[in-house]
């Protein structure tokens, strides 16, 4: 190959022009870079020799370092399986217990809906007992009127004749006798240091109370030696509590001139007009005074300790 090249570079030379005085530095030169030349063909097969050392060797590294990785993939794909298998039957433990306690609640709701429709129902029937035991117990009292004022002191035996006496006196064309009288007597218990209990007034006849109560409940100054004395119906402590609690209202009525009445069972007849209005239910009676365009007072004064219709004080009483 040397000799190739020297061929080469001296028809290169003539090609140039160059004298024969140099060929011989050429030459030597030629020499030199000859032997350089073989030296770096020798260095290079080396290299490549190295360089595929080095390339054997990194391929092992990478096996290695990818044989490691996927052990490490593995451990933590095993790991990460021991943790999560607990949790996924915790999960579902969970999720049972809530579709348990789901069920439960609505079972419960279905319950408490049935419960409350039957409470429902037991509050109206229970509202029509009481209803119809009020009216039962004012049926029973309906011969009965109470007298409040007369003095203490009489023996038990003198009532009687004490009281028919003074409806004679108070009534002298009333065709009155002790037959009439089927019982007359104190309520209240034991005797009170400056308290005068009630007396009841039990008639045989309701006609014989009626004709009794229309003539006294409208006379003014209605007394006993002296006493005032007030009448009044014998009611059920339901109803005087009811018609305690609509006192506001009837007295409304008797500051607008409307007419009204207390009926059985309990309700308020309102005489207004040719069609009387019955009102059983105090949203009723609000209704009444919103039609009427009447406005309802705030607040009314309650009389306490006694009841406040058809006492008979003076003309200023309605019935």
């Amino acid at each position: 190959m040397s000799k190739l090249r020297k061929k080469i570079q001296e028809n290169l030379m003539v090609a140039a022009g160059k004298g024969p005085e140099k060929q011989q530095n050429n030459t030597t030169d030629e020499s030199t870079s000859g032997e350089e030349f073989a030296m770096e063909d020798t260095g290079g097969m080396a290299a490549k020799k190295q360089g595929s050392c080095r390339r054997t060797q990194d391929k092992g590294k990478n096996n290695d370092m990818k044989g490691f990785l996927h052990q490490l993939r593995k451990d933590l794909q095993s790991d990460m399986e021991a943790v999560v298998a607990p949790l996924q039957t915790m999960l579902l433990e969970i999720k049972n217990k809530i579709d348990g306690i789901e069920i439960t609640a609505n079972s419960a709701m279905e319950l408490a809906r049935e419960q409350e429709g039957k409470i429902s129902a037991l509050g109206r029937e229970l509202k029509q007992l009481q209803d119809k035991l009020e009216d039962q117990e004012n049926r029973n009292r309906r011969k009965n009127l109470r007298l409040r004022g007369f003095k203490e002191g009489e023996k038990s035996q003198e009532l009687k004749a004490i009281i028919l006496k003074w409806i004679k006196e108070l009534i002298p064309d009333l065709e009155i006798s002790e037959m009439h009288l089927e019982r007359v007597h104190r309520i209240g218990g034991k005797v009170i240091k400056g308290r005068r209990r009630d007396i009841i007034v039990r008639f045989a006849f309701y006609t014989m109370k009626t004709d009794v109560y229309r003539a006294l409940r409208d006379m003014q100054n209605l007394t006993y030696e002296e006493e005032q004395v007030e009448i009044y119906q014998d009611l059920a402590s339901e109803t005087i509590q009811k018609r305690k609690n609509w006192k506001k209202y009837t007295e409304l009525l008797r500051t607008e001139n409307i007419g009204y009445t207390w009926g059985f069972p309990f309700k308020l007849i309102i005489w207004d007009g040719r069609t009387p209005s019955v009102v059983t239910e105090l949203p009723q009676l609000e209704a009444f005074f919103e039609r009427k365009k009447i406005q309802l007072p705030e607040s009314a004064t309650e009389t306490i300790g006694k009841p406040h219709w058809n006492t008979v004080k003076g003309r200023n009483v309605k019935k």
